[in-house]
């Protein structure tokens, strides 16, 4: 295996009994202890549990920091005798033989019955990120998605500096700042969908600096607008962003520089008044989600010129004017969706010239007029909504 990432196996674990009958067996001190159930938490074979995944990291000491290449030492600790770079959720590197990559992430781990024993109801208690993973410096994959963390991210993940993927979504982190994540010079994913980001202002200037980023997943962290434009130069490889449920009033100056994006998702936003021309620029747009917020203009003409764009959602806005005849310039898309807005006038007869549709929503807004005998020649479509 190179340095190259790729996507491991399925995340499992035993129960946290097993590592504690390991530990009784042994006779070994607390920090020994906490090895030998974080190998079977994490890496051996069964049925991952989320349960396990938090009393773990409750039994765990504070001052418990592996060196970057103890981990597969735990295995001798954990009593199982093999090499653990064949455990499910570890990928080492071919050469080294450290472990690159830790396939952690979780399931939603759903509330105890309220007759639960105590037991549950402790291991359904949130814990904190351990500090000791911002030493792993040979990681280059760290997927704790879904894994129900809590508290503030630790500022030494930062060190990663061989991280190409990390996911932190779907917990209940936070963080003051993402000057952390400026020291991840190779990263081509990140994900941290959930976390309260609220008052890290320089959200913009670090992650639109990323020289490597390709996706950026920052989706309900209740980020606000930032007036600033910065130079985005090193970031010219971005092609995925999902700035999705947060509290933005206006999209980022500076998507309008990222000329390479590929899908952008501001839905469930803020965003006020006209859609911006900007949009128009971003030759390379298949994905562009405006739903569910406060725009008011008419679609402007530089949209329509988006010839590869296949999904255009602009529903629940407040959106005026007609639909522009040209609109058959869309000769890629697939799923066009303007409804609940304020749209009226016809259905113009360049509907006929999308080859490649599949859905056109246009319900419930002020259309009238017949609907279009070219609507028949759309041989891919598969839904239609026109009632107001």
């Amino acid at each position: 295996m190179d340095d190259s990432l790729t996507i491991g196996p399925e995340r499992t674990s035993t129960t946290i009994g097993n590592a504690q009958g390991h530990y009784k067996a042994l006779n070994r001190d607390p920090n020994k202890f906490t090895a030998a159930l974080y190998a079977d938490f994490a890496f051996t074979t069964g049925r991952f549990n989320g349960s396990s995944f938090s009393l773990f990291l409750r039994y765990s000491p504070t001052d418990f920091v592996p060196s970057p290449d103890s981990i597969c030492e735990m295995a001798i600790v954990g009593g199982r005798g093999r090499d653990c770079c064949e455990w499910i959720g570890v990928v080492c590197h071919n050469s080294t033989g450290y472990v690159n990559q830790l396939h952690l992430a979780a399931p939603p781990l759903l509330e105890p019955d309220f007759y639960a024993p105590p037991a549950e109801w402790e291991a359904y208690e949130r814990i904190h990120i351990p500090k000791f993973f911002g030493l792993l410096e040979s990681l280059t994959y760290l997927n704790l998605s879904q894994a129900q963390f809590q508290g503030a991210i630790p500022h030494n993940l930062g060190n990663l500096s061989k991280l190409q993927y990390l996911d932190l979504g779907g917990n209940y982190l936070k963080s003051k700042s993402l000057q952390w994540v400026s020291g991840l010079s190779s990263l081509q994913y990140l994900d941290l969908s959930g976390a309260d980001l609220s008052k890290a202002t320089d959200w913009v200037q670090v992650t639109f600096k990323l020289p490597s980023l390709l996706e950026l997943h920052l989706s309900g962290c209740r980020l606000e607008d930032d007036p600033s434009f910065i130079s985005v130069n090193s970031t010219k490889s971005l092609i995925v962003l999902d700035l999705s449920k947060n509290s933005l009033i206006s999209a980022p100056k500076s998507i309008f520089s990222l000329h390479g994006l590929v899908s952008i998702d501001l839905s469930e936003n803020s965003l006020e008044g006209p859609i911006p021309d900007y949009f128009g620029n971003i030759s390379f747009l298949e994905v562009l989600d405006l739903t569910s917020n406060h725009l008011n203009s008419s679609i402007p003409n530089s949209l329509y010129s988006l010839n590869r764009l296949q999904f255009l959602r602009l529903s629940q806005n407040q959106l005026q004017g007609t639909i522009s005849s040209a609109i058959g310039n869309l000769s890629s898309v697939t799923h066009l969706d303007v409804s609940e807005n304020q749209l009226n006038g016809q259905i113009p007869l360049s509907i006929g010239e999308l080859s490649s549709l599949k859905l056109f929503d246009v319900s419930k807004n002020q259309l009238n007029g017949q609907i279009p005998l070219s609507i028949g020649q759309l041989s891919s479509l598969e839904e239609f909504h026109k009632i107001n």
